[in-house]
């Protein structure tokens, strides 16, 4: 049973490589135009946050700032910092820096403590980072390769001389070297943080510490999302309506117009009998696009196909009769040839059998065998050059010839003078030609007088020897010049021996790669089959042909004929 494949309808298909399209082309746009917005925000964030550092240098360059860093990495103030840092108690940190005198303390009008002083950093670094928009601003020391956090408004005073965990990315190259904004996870989460020294230029450059500046990232991200989400309901938008439109027209330009055709089409094929010009479909379609031309072209096909009809039919009919011809000729081809075996059941000295299968219907090649008397068994095998309906009128005469001929009681050489020269008389605008092979056996004695024509050597099986291939003395083709002289020789045979002769269509044989069966193959086969019938030897060579040949077209006719003088004729003949 036929399967069923699930059907579709191209509306459908259409439809689904539409909105394929566009959804591909609105959601690669939108996740194009969202990269290039979230690039921009991490340049503006990170622009921003670098100018915030380089601002904010120039209000820490004092000795205000240069004193606290040098008491906060002291070891006096690490060894506070940490006992306080051990009860957890920020108040020690506080009474010690309060006790301490503030870098004015040579000033007897002014009486700031270090305390005092920590905390106006304080708050001039919050109002830095008010003023700019950022996270945070803070400041920070690199002695030896470690970096000490100095004063940062977002810690307590326990933060205060501790060392920085932000790990490779805000590593600089040496101690207090500038930082570009880079975004980076460390312990305060992720940032994009800048830093920049604050040389101390009545100190020949000295650096006093660096400015940090840190903007969160969440805050980026927050940006990145509104736009997206506005991006996406946009293209929503957006794509619904392109869609709607899309399917309509496609409907319309498309779908219906090819479901039309399609309809006038099937209406078409449909016809049981013959096509008429009546039958050529007539729709309504507008020029100037594929569908309009694809009309065009069912139209033309449909007024071929009706006129193919046409012809189609006269040449069937026409065709019939040739074959009807054909058919009479090969039967009268076969009629022509000996078709009963055994041919003459009443003599017992003999066997004898034939065959001839053409590589067409009708062939070129013959067989004949006939008693020219009571004592004399004339046998024929003939090739006629070329195939098909001329080698079989011409084989016909040559057969025909032949037979009168050898009727007349005439060796065989000269029998094949007389039909060369009647061939040659007629053969001038036709410049065919056929080989033979003649042999007439002297029944009593069973001495065979034999000629050829250009015809392939026979076989002859002997009691001593088995099948070997004679090489007879050959003439020229018959037909071919008039001039040619034959020569008779002879082949004695005796009680079981054979005699093989076959056409060329024989060892001529190919496979399906182009390989001949050959002679050498020829003679295997007839070794393999001594002791069989005539009709064993002929079945069994044509067998052998067949599966050499497998499915590959006939080369040629395949004829053959085989010959075999009993085993009780020469003990009849003795008594």
């Amino acid at each position: 049973m036929k399967k069923k494949h699930r059907w579709v309808s191209l509306r459908t298909k259409m439809n689904v490589l539409l909105v394929t399209v566009i959804l591909f082309v609105s959601f690669g746009l939108l996740g194009i135009c969202y990269a290039v917005h979230s690039r921009a925000v991490d340049r503006y964030f990170i622009a921003e946050v670098d100018k915030a550092a380089r601002a904010a240098v120039n209000d820490f360059a004092s000795d205000s700032v240069l004193y606290i860093r040098k008491v906060v990495v002291s070891d006096e103030f690490q060894a506070v910092r940490a006992q306080a840092e051990k009860v957890d108690d920020e108040s020690i940190l506080k009474e010690w820096m309060a006790s301490q005198a503030s870098y004015m303390k040579d000033i007897p009008a002014i009486d700031y403590s270090l305390y005092d002083s920590y905390q106006v950093l304080l708050s001039r670094l919050t109002a830095l980072r008010d003023v700019f928009g950022v996270t945070s601003v803070y400041l920070r020391y690199d002695l030896n390769g470690v970096t000490y956090r100095i004063a940062d408004p977002e810690g307590g005073l326990l933060r205060a001389g501790t060392v920085v965990q932000d790990g490779e990315t805000l590593r600089p190259e040496e101690d207090n070297a500038e930082i570009w904004a880079v975004v980076h996870r460390g312990d305060r989460g992720w940032l994009c943080t800048a830093c920049q020294p604050i040389p101390a230029p009545w100190r020949d450059g000295e650096v006093i510490g660096c400015v940090g500046v840190d903007m969160d990232m969440n805050q980026a991200m927050r940006e990145r999302h509104r736009f997206l989400l506005n991006s996406i309901l946009f293209v929503a938008v957006l794509t619904a309506g392109s869609l709607c439109a899309g399917m309509l027209l496609v409907k319309r330009t498309a779908v219906e117009p090819l479901k039309r055709l399609a309809g006038a089409t099937r209406k078409f094929t449909g016809i049981t009998g013959d096509y008429t010009p009546e039958d050529i479909m007539r729709e309504e379609c507008r020029p100037g696009d594929e569908i309009g031309d694809l009309y065009q072209d069912i139209r033309e096909m449909q007024e071929h196909i009706v006129e193919n009809t046409r012809n189609l039919a006269r040449i069937a009919a026409e065709e019939e009769r040739v074959n009807t011809e054909m058919r009479l000729a090969a039967d009268i081809q076969r009629s022509m040839l000996p078709d009963v075996f055994p041919p003459y059941p009443e003599r017992k000295e003999f066997d004898l059998y034939a065959s001839m299968e053409p590589a067409r219907e009708v062939g070129g090649d013959f067989y004949d065998f006939f008693l020219v008397d009571e004592d004399h068994l004339a046998l024929v095998i003939a090739d006629v050059s070329g195939k098909g309906v001329p080698a079989a009128l011409f084989m016909m005469s040559a057969k025909i010839l032949i037979s009168n001929q050898a009727m007349t009681g005439a060796p065989p050489a000269e029998i094949l003078d007389a039909v060369n020269k009647k061939l040659c008389a007629s053969n001038q605008k036709v410049k065919m030609f056929v080989t033979v092979w003649l042999g007439i056996l002297e029944i009593p004695t069973g001495v065979m007088t034999c000629a050829s024509a250009g015809h392939e050597y026979p076989f002859v099986r002997t009691a001593e020897g088995g099948f070997r291939l004679y090489k007879d003395p050959h003439g020229l083709v018959a037909g071919g010049l008039k001039t040619t002289r034959y020569k008779d020789y002879q082949l004695v045979l005796r009680p079981g021996d054979q005699v093989f002769v076959y056409t060329d269509g024989v060892p001529d044989a190919v496979n399906e790669q182009g390989t001949r069966f050959g002679m050498e193959r020829l003679e295997e086969t007839l070794k393999r089959l001594e002791g069989e019938s005539c009709r064993g030897v002929l079945e069994g060579v044509k067998q052998a042909v067949e599966r050499f040949a497998g499915d590959a077209e006939p080369y040629d006719d395949l004829t053959m004929l085989c010959l075999s003088i009993a085993e009780g004729k020469k003990k009849e003949k003795d008594n």
